[in-house]
């Protein structure tokens, strides 16, 4: 009975710590600054210089009510880790994680996120308590 009683009340603290709420994403202007440079070097030719898919090659928009609903719900660490596994989609996880970080802060930026005093962390772990851009 002991046994059953320790395992429910472990299931129900993993179920709490798991519910525990999604805090705003933080960075700050110079952080999103570098981060648009870095975008605009390794991300624009697909994604365009205005976040809308200006090449029209399939790429995503970036920016926008799709992006939001899309990622907004999620860990702000989802965003970071798709994006430093997979783009840019010529040369996957190429960037060091701080220029990943940079531009996911360029992105939040440009989706209506206020920038913040401080940057926002290339460490998954801390990404998963934020909440990503709404």
């Amino acid at each position: 009975m002991r046994i059953m009683f320790g395992i429910g009340f472990a299931l129900l603290l993993a179920g709490a710590a798991a519910a525990q709420p999604l805090v705003p994403p933080s960075y700050t202007q110079a952080q999103a600054a570098r981060g648009e440079q870095a975008y605009m070097s390794n991300c624009a030719s697909c994604h365009g210089d205005k976040l809308d898919n200006g090449g029209g090659d399939g790429a995503p928009n970036l920016v926008g009510p799709a992006f939001s609903q899309g990622w907004g719900a999620k860990p702000l660490s989802e965003l970071y880790d798709y994006t430093s596994a997979n783009m840019p989609a010529s040369s996957p996880a190429s960037l060091s994680p701080q220029v990943y970080a940079d531009i996911v802060a360029f992105l939040l930026s440009k989706n209506g996120v206020t920038a913040g005093t401080a940057e926002l962390p290339p460490d998954d772990d801390r990404l998963k308590s934020m909440s990503g851009p709404h």
